[in-house]
């Protein structure tokens, strides 16, 4: 239960995976959605199992997590820069996938790889869980632990973008400006990244 509500919550704000799944469902379908979370979770049981397993080596890894941070910062600002270029050049405001190729799974693994935010996210939670007994790391209870992450996490992602198509549904606008909607989410990402890296690393230099 505690996995499933973690990973369900996780999963709903809005982030560039969601508007991405509701691009390939809108014009593809449930099938193909299916597999790109797939693949968003094939990521996921990797990152969940090796913060779980590696969890407090993790958090005081100093160095590593301000890599992490930094990567995560020029990932997001590509991608900025990338959508930005599209979007200028294109009429066609809704073909998101452009950036993707027919390969649904593939897109949804390398996606979520490059989402490495979610390391430190994972961590901290596996901390958390740990320190307070609510979760036991034994070998099926980790196994359970892992298998209500991945549900949970399908049924986050589904439900958003579910909601997110009756919405476009009642909203011809929002469809027809689905990339600036996702190069508006980029750009918060980083924005938000970018005030944490000065927060934790610059300001007290």
């Amino acid at each position: 239960m505690i996995g499933f509500a973690i990973s369900f919550i996780g999963s709903l704000p809005l982030g560039y995976l969601n508007i991405i799944g509701y691009t390939i469902f809108s014009n593809y379908g449930l099938t193909k959605l299916i597999y790109f979370l797939l693949g968003i979770i094939t990521t996921e049981i990797v990152v969940i199992y090796f913060t779980l397993t590696f969890a407090e080596k993790i958090s005081e890894n100093k160095k590593l997590l301000k890599t992490i941070q930094q990567l995560s910062i020029l990932f997001l600002f590509i991608l900025s820069i990338t959508i930005t270029i599209q979007t200028l050049k294109t009429e066609n405001t809704g073909n998101i996938t452009n950036y993707i190729n027919n390969n649904f799974y593939i897109n949804g693994l390398l996606l979520n790889c490059l989402n490495l935010m979610q390391i430190p996210f994972w961590a901290g939670w596996s901390i958390y869980l740990m320190s307070n007994n609510l979760i036991s790391t034994k070998k099926y209870n980790k196994i359970f632990y892992l298998i209500s992450t991945l549900i949970g996490t399908l049924a986050g992602m589904i439900t958003f973008i579910k909601a997110l198509t009756k919405l476009a549904n009642n909203i011809t606008l929002f469809k027809n400006s689905i990339n600036y909607i996702l190069l508006l989410t980029f750009i918060t990402l980083l924005i938000i990244q970018v005030l944490k890296y000065y927060k934790i690393h610059l300001k007290k230099v």
